[in-house]
């Protein structure tokens, strides 16, 4: 998936993660991995939680630079 961003859309990190990680894709994954079985569920907050933790990082950097 190519991911084309308009000019002022590059200062927007939001705009750069919009259909990468955001609440529709982190819902799908969530329910993904939610269905896999007895631990899905745990293993699905886990997996998020990381996700989340990966993306703000992404997004304070991208901020400072």
């Amino acid at each position: 998936m190519a991911l084309r961003l308009a000019h002022d859309d590059c200062f927007n990190v939001d705009a750069q993660l919009s259909g990468v990680w955001d609440a529709p894709r982190r819902e799908r994954l969530g329910e993904r991995l939610s269905a896999l079985g007895p631990k899905g569920p745990a293993r699905s907050r886990r997996v998020l939680e990381r996700l989340d933790v990966h993306a703000a990082e992404w997004r304070t950097a991208k901020q400072r630079s």
